[in-house]
Parts: C-alpha cells; sequence; structure tokens
C-alpha cells in the first residue's frame, strides 16, 4: 500500500496497543514502525533497475526479520520513555504489530511481499486492493488525528481507534469476498468462449482507487486475455480482449537470467516485442493498454549488469483516464469507451 496508508495503520496500531499508558507516544512511534518496512527504498541508489524491481518488498517484508528486529528496535523508546511506566516487553508488542501489519497489508495488493523471506522469496499477493484505496485509508487518516489532538479525552480515543480498525479490517473482509464474486463472473464469462479451453490460469485485481471495478487476466497458451467487470455493469458484457505475449522471441536471447527474473516476476502476465535491436518486456498486471508502469527493454548479456535490463520511464496517463475509470466503475464496456487505447484502470 501507499506510504500514507501504512503511516497512519502503524499509528492507529500503535495507539491501541500502547496508547493508554504513553498517551501520543504511542501514534509516533507505531507510524514510524508503521513506514519502517519500506526504507528498502534507501538503498536504490546501489541497485540496478532489475534489483529495484525484484528486491522490493524482500527481505525488509520478512515475517521472520520483523520479528526479530522489534525486541531490538523496542529497546530505543524504553529508553526514552522510562517516566511512562511502559516495559520493554509493551514496546516490543508495539514495534511487532505495528511493523507486521505492513507486509500483511502488502500482501493484499498485487506487487508480491516476500513474507518467507530467506527460506523463499516467492512473493506473496492475494491482489483483492489496489495499492490506493481511499475507503481503508480514511478511518486510519481520521484516528490519527484524532488521536494527535489535545483535547480529545483518552477514552473517546480508544473507541475511534478501535473503530477505524474494526472498519479498516472489516473492509479488507469485503474486498476478498468482492475478489471472489468477481473471479466467479470472470469463470462465466470463459466458459461461454467457444475458442478458448478453460484450463488457462487467471488472475482477478482490483481497479484503481476502487474495490467495484475489477480487472482480469487469463493466461493460455501464448496468450494473455484482459477483461473489465463492474458490479454496477452487466455480468453479460464481458469482452475479453487477446494481448499475444510473444515469449519465442526470448529464444533470440539465450539463457538471460535478467529476462528469467522479469518473467518470474511477472508470474507469466507478460508480453515481449522487438524494437530495434532489443526487446521490450512489459508486465501486464500493473496498469492497461497504453499506460503500463513496469515495462524494460532487454539488452544482450554481453553488457555490463546496469544495461542489461533498462527500465522506460512511465508514461503520462492520457487527459480523460480519470473519465474513463469514471466510465468503467459505471459498467460501459470496453468496447463502448471512447478513446480504448487511453484508458487507465489496472493496479
Amino acid at each position: 500500500m501507499d506510504s500514507l496508508t501504512q503511516l497512519v495503520l502503524g499509528a492507529t496500531v500503535g495507539e491501541a496497543v500502547l496508547g493508554r499508558k504513553v498517551g501520543r507516544r504511542a501514534l509516533a512511534w507505531g507510524a514510524l514502525a508503521g513506514t519502517l518496512p519500506d526504507f528498502d527504498v534507501l538503498v536504490y541508489p546501489l541497485w540496478n533497475d532489475l534489483e529495484r524491481l525484484v528486491l522490493h518488498r524482500g527481505f525488509t517484508h520478512s515475517f521472520l526479520v520483523l520479528t526479530l528486529a522489534a525486541p531490538l528496535l523496542a529497546w530505543l523508546p524504553t529508553r526514552i520513555h522510562r517516566q511512562t511506566g511502559a516495559s520493554w516487553r509493551d514496546w516490543t508488542l508495539l514495534m511487532f504489530l505495528s511493523l507486521i501489519t505492513h507486509p500483511m497489508l502488502d500482501c493484499l495488493t498485487t506487487y508480491g511481499t516476500q513474507i518467507a523471506w530467506p527460506f523463499s522469496n516467492f512473493p506473496y499477493a492475494w491482489s483483492s486492493i489496489f495499492i490506493i484505496d481511499p475507503l481503508y485509508t480514511l478511518p486510519l487518516i481520521f484516528a490519527t488525528l484524532t488521536g494527535l489532538r489535545s483535547g480529545t479525552e483518552p477514552a473517546t480515543r480508544r473507541r475511534i481507534v478501535f473503530g477505524a480498525l474494526l472498519l479498516s479490517s472489516s473492509y479488507l473482509g469485503i474486498t476478498l469476498f468482492n475478489k471472489a464474486s468477481a473471479e466467479r463472473v470472470f469463470h462465466e464469462a470463459l466458459a461461454q468462449r467457444t475458442d478458448l479451453r478453460g484450463d488457462g490460469r487467471l488472475l482477478t485485481m482490483a481497479g484503481m482507487f476502487n474495490n467495484v471495478l475489477w480487472r482480469a487476466l487469463y493466461l493460455e497458451d501464448d496468450v494473455v486475455y484482459e477483461s473489465f467487470y463492474s458490479f454496477l455493469g452487466d455480468r453479460t458484457e464481458i469482452r475479453f480482449s487477446a494481448i499475444p505475449r510473444a515469449s519465442t522471441l526470448s529464444e533470440s536471447l539465450g539463457d538471460h537470467p535478467g529476462l528469467h527474473q522479469l518473467k518470474a516476476f511477472s508470474k507469466g502476465y507478460y508480453t515481449l516485442h522487438r524494437e530495434n535491436d532489443h526487446l521490450v518486456y512489459t508486465d501486464l498486471r500493473f496498469g492497461s493498454r497504453d499506460f503500463y508502469v513496469f515495462t524494460y527493454e532487454i539488452h544482450d548479456v554481453d553488457q555490463t549488469p546496469d544495461q542489461q535490463i533498462v527500465r522506460r520511464p512511465r508514461p503520462e496517463p492520457a487527459p480523460n483516464a480519470l473519465r474513463l475509470l469514471w466510465l468503467r466503475i459505471k459498467g460501459v464496456p470496453y468496447d463502448r469507451l471512447p478513446e480504448k487505447g487511453a484508458n487507465v484502470v489496472g493496479d
């Protein structure tokens, strides 16, 4: 999730754990712990483009690493706030819960989080929520701001904090239910396609900024089929558009370790095409049509490691992107949208 969401989640968890004993200090330390796992971006200057992609949400999001880090991090507030009466164990619990909820929430997005590192570098992703979802974040922002107000009574502050956590956690449960419902609709639509066998892999993900619109990528043979469905639309109007994956183009590069890593990161949902003397790789999970977030140029292995995989600048969204998103949420089918190539709705 975005940094603001992780900050207010950590702050709210900190207040719930230790606010009664240490007051607003719990908010501050919870907010810090809630954002710490994303501090791997500080070493981005030391990594090349490929490493920034595949190592992000890696060891700093590991359940094992965060569990071991919690008691070490707790030493600092224990020393600073001796007068509060909170013990090292109290601060350790705050640190642990504020830290661990960060990767747990990240797992519900599409990117992938390596929570089992170092035993496995598999990126877990349940894709039930977009990386920015106001309905999830707003209750936590309200609880955090309420906790910062000096005039708020402790009892009122705690009721608001626990209410916000209950609301936001319930919303996450709703997103998982919505994902299961959308998957059933997509499977029904696929069953109507006589040109498909129906034994491929289906990935569903929440639309941008909302949980009403859903996007599906269906992989069969060497073609990825893209589709959209809104709970406000007609489930009989679902259309699938074919995107050739062209994976055989990679054979010209031989055994290319960087390209293997890109393919593994995308879990198969990618496309390749040739431009001049190099291949271009696009991860189809992030973006849609003319706005894909992760696009890389693939160069020969005889280049230096930093030049073998080079990320292209992220394109600018179309001027009418938000309007097209709104039309999709309302359930307008893709083939009836204006300027189809400019639609932007992916995670």
